[in-house]
């Protein structure tokens, strides 16, 4: 109601390894690098080290990619849905850092616009284009976006596409799914005990907690 509640689980035993709450109103990928952190230093006490996480889409995020990177850590966490590693109508070429077009013409970056890397062509590229009136813009060029962390976001695509990366994600609903329903169905986590202040005519404060059952 209130928090969201956060568990690492080894795939091995079905083990907690971190627990941690936050506001129930936060993403869950901004909160990778606590549970993460708070797992890799419970572990350090028996000399076990974290080498893979993985996750489902809510803890998808550049933040998220980066930070795991940072530890060594490969992550299994699919990306959006909606994402792709090219845009319909264009491939993009790491090597020169460019999108090329159904007619040949390059995309070239020119610059960051916030959280995205932007790409245009020049408008003499489009000015004979036989699909310009579907393609591009009124100023007479085409423009694409990209996150800047598209790196990160194509590793995590293509790695989930492998037959190890399916595998991986079937192995996580079959870990944390499960402890998550002994904890509310075995051991009483379906119980919510919620604070609430009254105050008297006087000014003094009272506590009072409520029980709520069937959450």
């Amino acid at each position: 109601m209130n928090y969201l509640g956060i568990i690492s689980v080894d795939t091995e035993n079905h083990v907690i390894c971190g627990a941690m709450t936050d506001f129930a109103d936060t993403r869950d990928s901004t909160t990778t690098e606590k549970i993460v952190g708070q797992t890799i230093e419970n572990l350090q006490d028996h000399e076990l080290q974290v080498a893979e996480v993985l996750a489902d889409m809510g803890y998808s995020s550049g933040e998220t990619y980066e930070y795991l990177a940072a530890q060594d850590i490969t992550a299994y966490i699919p990306t959006h849905a909606a994402y792709r590693t090219d845009k319909d109508g264009f491939t993009y070429d790491k090597d020169n850092d460019c999108y090329i077009c159904s007619q040949g013409k390059k995309l070239t970056f020119r610059a960051i616009e916030g959280n995205n890397r932007a790409y245009r062509t020049w408008t003499a590229d489009c000015k004979y284009c036989p699909v310009k009136t579907q393609c591009i813009n009124k100023k007479g060029y085409k423009s694409l976006y990209d996150t800047i962390d598209k790196a990160h976001y194509d590793k995590a695509y293509k790695l989930l596409r492998t037959d190890k990366g399916k595998k991986k994600m079937r192995l996580r609903t079959a870990t944390v799914e499960p402890v998550w329903g002994t904890l509310l169905h075995f051991r009483r986590m379906k119980k919510v005990y919620t604070f609430s202040q009254q105050t008297d005519f006087d000014g003094s404060g009272s506590v009072q907690f409520e029980e709520i059952n069937g959450l």
